[in-house]
């Protein structure tokens, strides 16, 4: 499916002033290039613009060199100022939805750009506008939370057992922040075998909640507890050199590191 886009700027007037343009051109490209890091799509896209048009309006469409549906629910996420896609929640951070937005800057309070995501059919394309008022409806609209399925690592910290909802607090490996994680009755027993070793790693599946101001997980709805694997350091150990090919490329290990020593033999 095409992610192609129509882009219509000054509708209604001729001509358009060509740094003005240059500038929109310019974030538009900054806000395509960091959606498309967000959605695991190379870096080495590129959009390309033709189809010029300066009929009462300046028009020219975008289109990536290949078509993809990600970029069509990346997009769509985005200028409708849509949250209902649990993916694109996770996968498209605040800062690119903001540099979204912030394409307006240069416009005149009583103008707008036109965005329509084309994808080939026949129907009418989808079209989205964008003007001033959507710097501030930004902040406004954005939810004060996400939920989707996702996993973290931590220690429990403590357990609370008389509460409707009984809970492991954890402490995050990576964040340190304390979630909270809620598990269901028949959970309980699995729930209480995790105490028995106090430094344990534990990996928690299930529906989390991340707020959007802060971006850090606060509470998780739990599926399932799996204790971390015990890292084995003499099993690691044995293992070092046991693929040698795969990091020297066959050729022998002192001459390979004489390659990254300078001049002084350092």
């Amino acid at each position: 499916m095409s992610a192609k886009i129509r882009v219509t700027l000054g509708r209604g007037k001729r001509g358009y002033p060509l740094e003005k343009l240059g500038k929109i051109a310019q974030d538009t490209v900054k806000f395509l290039q960091d959606l498309g890091g967000d959605l695991g799509i190379p870096s080495a896209e590129q959009w390309i613009a033709d189809n010029f048009s300066s009929t009462h309006s300046v028009v020219f469409e975008l289109s990536p060199k290949a078509d993809s549906e990600l970029w069509k629910r990346g997009l769509k996420s985005v200028m409708a100022r849509d949250f209902s896609d649990d993916v694109m929640n996770v996968r498209i951070s605040p800062r690119t939805r903001q540099e979204y937005v912030e394409i307006a800057n240069d416009l005149e309070p009583d103008e707008k750009i036109e965005f329509a995501l084309l994808d080939g059919a026949t129907e009418a394309p989808e079209v989205y506008e964008l003007d001033r008022s959507a710097i501030t409806q930004f902040v406004s609209e954005r939810p004060d939370y996400y939920r989707y399925p996702g996993e973290i690592q931590g220690i429990v910290h403590s357990f609370v057992k008389e509460a409707k909802r009984p809970k492991l607090v954890m402490r995050e490996l990576s964040t340190r922040q304390l979630v909270d994680c809620y598990f269901t009755k028949d959970m309980y027993q699995g729930a209480v075998t995790l105490l028995h070793d106090e430094d344990a790693v534990i990996s928690v599946e299930g529906v989390v909640t991340e707020y959007s101001s802060t971006g850090l997980v606060t509470e998780m709805d739990v599926t399932e507890f799996t204790p971390a694997p015990t890292f084995d350091l003499e099993a690691f150990e044995r293992m070092i050199g046991a693929f040698p090919k795969a990091l020297t490329g066959g050729r022998d290990s002192a001459a390979l590191l004489d390659e990254y020593r300078d001049d002084d033999g350092r």
